[in-house]
């Protein structure tokens, strides 16, 4: 593939907030899945970006570890 026909290629989102953009736009992905649990997805994952909003990279970490 020369690097003209890579350009014409889009990227892939540069952070969850961007991606969960791309999937709201994205009716064929949407399509793959029933619209609950597409609408479920974003709201969980939204509401997870709100929880740790403005918390350090450690911090977030650390919250991902007492989750899991």
């Amino acid at each position: 593939m020369t690097e003209q026909q890579t350009t014409d290629i889009p990227g892939l989102p540069l952070d969850l907030t961007e991606a969960l953009e791309e999937l709201e736009k994205d009716t064929t992905v949407r399509g793959w899945f029933p619209p609950d649990l597409v609408r479920t997805h974003l709201d969980v994952k939204r509401a997870e970006l709100r929880a740790v909003e403005g918390l350090s990279p450690a911090e977030v970490c650390r919250r991902l570890v007492d989750a899991y």
